[in-house]
């Protein structure tokens, strides 16, 4: 076991996390003849992993192991023993990491990310020709315009491919066109079986709710619309997640009954989630996905979404297609002439019917996604409360103070509300992100300080657990109550005057539960902008962390920033704001790469 205990003992001295040493272990155990250089190898890449990167750049190798501490050999002995350890293959062979391409992959990532790429891309090969009653049904659901309309262009490219995939930001009418593209696929087969799906309980809960209310609206039958699931469930849900192996029911042997598949939110699909739904699809299900391509990515390993748009900022087709839609609606496209395969099933929304062109929050979402800190910081500077967008640079000494502030104007209403709905209304309007669990920024400290300050205001104990008015995030999911992670509850007396948790169900619905009903559960006046994607607040308040953190980029701070809808405001020096901006997410794949080679025929 030597050449395990320098490895051990990292992991001893909390430098690299358990989890590494075990891999190692497991390894040694499985092929003895592993020597340390090939157990450090499999410790980097997995480290990596937990980083978010699918893989090891073997560019990087020699470096990624100098700073972990570990430099024994030379980068030319670490390159040599590539291609002679006994624990690294190819595609074919069966060992723990799998060379390709100049990336280093543990075996499952490797095939996961293989699998992602053979599937979409079959599905990219996969279109039909839209009926003449399609397309009328089209110029019916999509009113006339003078410009492009590029919800209208995306049904007319899902109606005709087996992938679509609709990119947009905040307020740009994913669902509301998804579900005119619903609209179109019912109206031409009445028996499709149709599933609704998001990452998230919320995310879920959201396109539920988006879609029952656009029901009424679509010029097909009644009898039509019914077809139209009203419940959309969690990824997990969908595939049938066992609750301990954690393996799918629904798997390459057990196909999933299913003829259409919607998926929102899909920035949030992580690589491994991604592999399971290709894996689960019958081979002509149809696969649309919505998402926002310049969002944060999956918590998980992989930047799927962002991989599967290609880089492209705006639609662009190639000769065939675009030659069909011009004739079919008249539209001069952008040609793509960069080989991106799946370039004819990807459309890109760009107005948004929630910020318009003059909106400080627009303009600041785009600058920063375009990672123009000094257009940003200008915009900042000189922002008026009429622009939706303020800057503050708090000193550090008095956050506390600042956070009491905030608590003791929008949070201390929420428990002198006179109805639930209310308290649910107070906790909309007003919402604290932060990027990071810890620290004086973190939200963790954040809740703790908020709630010392409610209860002390209430005349309650310090220990006092629980009170009318306090919301709840759920960190773990509840099948048998319909309860996800993710899901938000407050704390509001029954009609007995007990105190219980209640959920909202829709539009002055909600559902109870007891506290001892509860899953795992923390305090919800602050929440990461991870956890907050996929909702929507009136104003926002964006604490940036004080140190640089490798979590805090220009996606971060971009998806913070469009959870507002009316105002945003944010916490953070110049210094702070200019670093987080041109900090872009790098995260480290093969699969793009893979849907970039010879353009498909058509």
């Amino acid at each position: 076991m030597n050449n395990l205990s320098a490895i051990k003992q990292m992991a001893a001295e909390n430098r690299i996390e358990y989890c590494h040493y075990t891999l190692a272990r497991f390894i040694q155990q499985s092929i003895p003849q592993a020597t340390e250089l090939c157990l450090w190898l499999a410790v980097l890449v997995n480290i990596e992993i937990n980083r978010g990167n699918v893989c090891l750049d073997i560019a990087s190798l020699y470096k990624k192991s100098q700073e972990l501490g570990w430099n024994q050999n030379s980068a030319l002995q670490i390159s040599l023993h590539l291609t002679t350890s006994p624990i690294i293959g190819a595609e074919a062979d069966v060992r723990p990491l799998v060379l390709f391409q100049q990336k280093l992959y543990l075996n499952r990532y490797y095939h996961n990310e293989k699998n992602i790429a053979d599937s979409l891309l079959a599905m990219a090969r996969n279109s039909h020709p839209v009926s003449a009653a399609n397309l009328q049904l089209i110029d019916v659901l999509f009113e006339p315009s003078a410009d492009i309309d590029y919800q209208k262009l995306a049904a007319l490219v899902s109606a005709r491919h087996q992938l679509s995939i609709i990119s947009g930001g905040p307020g740009t009418g994913k669902t509301w066109t998804v579900s005119k593209i619903l609209a179109l696929l019912i109206q031409g087969n009445p028996q499709l079986h149709i599933k609704l799906a998001a990452p998230t309980g919320k995310a879920a809960a959201r396109l539920s709710e988006s879609i029952n209310k656009l029901r009424p609206s679509l010029a097909i039958d009644e009898v039509l619309t019914r077809q139209i699931p009203q419940q959309a469930v969690t990824l997990h849900r969908l595939l049938g997640f066992h609750r301990y192996t954690h393996r799918p029911r629904y798997h390459r042997n057990n196909r999933l009954r299913c003829d259409v598949l919607v998926v929102d939110e899909a920035s949030m699909i992580d690589q491994q989630m991604m592999a399971a739904i290709c894996a689960a699809l019958s081979d002509d299900c149809k696969l649309i996905l919505l998402g926002d391509k310049d969002q944060l990515s999956s918590v998980e390993a992989g930047s799927v979404y962002a991989d599967l748009s290609g880089g492209l900022q705006q639609s662009e087709f190639r000769r065939a297609q675009q030659d069909w839609i011009e004739q079919q609606l008249g539209y001069d496209l952008p040609l793509h002439t960069a080989g991106y395969a799946l370039a004819d099933q990807l459309v890109v929304l760009h107005k948004s019917h929630r910020f318009d062109d003059a909106s400080g929050i627009g303009l600041l979402a785009k600058s920063v996604n375009r990672g123009d800190s000094k257009q940003a910081l200008q915009l900042l500077s000189q922002a008026t409360e009429a622009a939706s967008i303020d800057w503050q640079q708090p000193p550090s000494h008095s956050l506390n103070q600042n956070y009491r502030e905030q608590a003791e104007l929008h949070y201390l209403p929420m428990t002198q509300a006179q109805t639930i709905a209310q308290a649910f209304a107070g906790f909309h309007r007003f919402q604290i992100l932060a990027a990071v669990w810890n620290g004086p920024s973190g939200v963790d400290h954040i809740n703790a300080i908020i709630e010392q300050f409610i209860k002390a205001k209430l005349g309650l104990v310090l220990h006092t657990p629980y009170y009318a008015g306090m919301p709840l995030m759920m960190s773990s999911n509840l099948y048998q109550y319909q309860v996800h992670n993710g899901d938000i509850g407050i704390v509001w007396p029954d009609d007995q005057g007990r105190n219980k948790v209640w959920f909202e169900q829709g539009a002055g619905e909600f559902r109870i539960l007891s506290l001892s009903q509860l899953p795992a559960h923390k305090t919800a006046y602050a929440m990461t902008v991870h956890k907050s994607q996929g909702s929507e607040f009136n104003r926002v308040l964006l604490v940036l962390p004080e140190t640089e953190t490798a979590v805090a980029t220009r996606e971060l701070l971009y998806t913070g920033i469009t959870r507002a809808a009316e105002s945003v405001e944010i916490w953070a020096t110049e210094s702070q704001l200019k670093t987080v901006i041109e900090n872009k997410t790098q995260r480290m794949s093969g699969l793009r790469e893979r849907l970039a080679g010879p353009m498909l025929e058509g």
